[in-house]
């Protein structure tokens, strides 16, 4: 996600998927740089949905 989506991960990260019929929901955990002042990525999308 971070290479295809610029997304930049906030510390420790961790999601858990939701599949619903033939998507899959997944948090993609993008927040702020390491000082908690700065959004790295402010256009990169939180959430995503990916065919199965």
């Amino acid at each position: 996600m971070m290479e295809e989506l610029g997304v930049f991960p906030h510390n420790g990260t961790c999601t858990s998927p939701l599949i619903i019929g033939e998507l899959i929901y997944l948090n993609t955990c993008n927040g702020m740089d390491w000082t908690h002042v700065n959004v790295r990525s402010p256009n990169s999308p939180s959430l995503i949905a990916l065919n199965k």
